[in-house]
């Protein structure tokens, strides 16, 4: 998608390839270092993708080894209803109102003991916690 790339380098934002595993570690470390370095801020949607039937989908570990890496904090977010106004499988973007709850950041010095995915399976937790509490 040309102008979708485009965009994403006129912005800043750091694509990751999740099909080679050496360019994706090295991405992630990219975005860490900029995100560290530099007061930039990471945006991830952990499941990869947007929800068939509204469950959260186990979290890949790509947020997480960025946090853990580049001693970055996490801001846990839960959002609903998104798949009301934008379909998947659809360009299409219908106007309405989103729910969105936003946690306490979680930092990855209070988590050392962790593996990557245990973390990441930590913070899906709090996420499916803030999800269940929006009404």
């Amino acid at each position: 998608m040309p102008i979708v790339g485009w965009g994403i380098k006129a912005t800043g934002m750091i694509y990751i390839d999740r099909t080679e595993r050496r360019g994706a570690l090295e991405s992630m470390r990219l975005a860490g270092d900029k995100a560290k370095n530099q007061g930039k801020n990471i945006v991830t949607f952990a499941e990869g993708s947007r929800s068939k039937d509204g469950t959260i989908a186990k979290f890949k570990r790509g947020a997480f080894f960025i946090s853990k890496e580049s001693d970055l904090e996490i801001i846990p977010c839960a959002i609903k209803d998104s798949g009301k106004h934008w379909p998947l499988k659809s360009l299409k973007v219908r106007g309405g109102k989103l729910n969105i709850i936003y946690g306490k950041p979680i930092s990855p010095r209070d988590h050392t003991e962790k593996s990557t995915e245990e973390y990441a399976v930590f913070v899906q937790k709090e996420v499916e916690r803030l999800y269940a509490s929006i009404q």
